[in-house]
């Protein structure tokens, strides 16, 4: 009863996946579905099992009965915690993971290498006024995804997984490609970050590398 009145204050948050999207153990970031916590900018928490999908950019949890649900409404989302890391609202209706290092920040927008444009996918709301018996949820207790090895599914998604990287200027996104990217948002330290990025090979496509050069930008500010 407690959960079922959880789900009902997080009703304008969930969806039920349309069975057009298909997940399989091969869409998701993590290995298997997680302790995690969502939590609402008025302070509302879930608490369930969750995961995240490349292929949709979002959050998908397991509801009552083992159903996949999917947090929609990020812009009213605070942030959502799954095993001990962060997502929050990125661009339009995706999550992107935020990560704190020294300074300041960084996000990162996980998408499938063969699947960046993404495909349009239908999705059927869940309201406290819609009963589940009237929608068909993409997938039941007898097909949930079957967790992989966690080392046999974390070396298969590096190379499935296309990284981006962002960090917020003026309370947006902007990807970070290369120093020139950097230099467009800290102008007056165009020369060091350039410098720094070519003596210590930045690549822009590695995440140690892309944090040490935050932390280099965030150091001169």
């Amino acid at each position: 009863m407690k959960k079922r009145i959880t789900l009902l204050l997080f009703a304008g948050f969930i969806l039920l996946l349309n069975a057009r999207a298909q997940d399989s153990p091969g869409s998701y970031l993590f290995y298997d579905f997680l302790d995690g916590t969502a939590t609402t900018k008025t302070g509302n928490t879930l608490q369930s099992k969750f995961n995240y999908n490349f292929e949709t950019e979002k959050i998908t949890f397991v509801g009552e009965d083992k159903i996949i649900l999917a947090l929609t409404n990020p812009e009213r989302l605070s942030h959502i915690d799954i095993n001990g890391r962060r997502f929050v609202q990125g661009e339009k209706e995706a999550f992107y993971e935020k990560i704190e290092i020294t300074g300041g920040e960084y996000y990162i927008r996980w998408k499938s290498n063969n699947n960046l444009q993404g495909a349009h996918v239908g999705y059927g709301f869940y309201s406290p006024s819609t009963s589940t018996k009237n929608v068909t949820p993409i997938l039941d207790s007898s097909h949930l995804p079957v967790a992989e090895a966690k080392e046999e599914h974390e070396h298969r998604i590096k190379e499935e997984l296309q990284p981006m990287y962002y960090i917020k200027s003026n309370d947006k996104f902007v990807r970070i490609t290369s120093p020139k990217a950097l230099t467009k948002i800290y102008k007056s330290q165009k020369t060091e970050i350039e410098q720094f990025a070519k003596e210590n090979k930045i690549n822009f496509k590695q995440q140690g590398d892309i944090a040490r050069m935050l932390e280099y930008v965030y150091s001169l500010e």
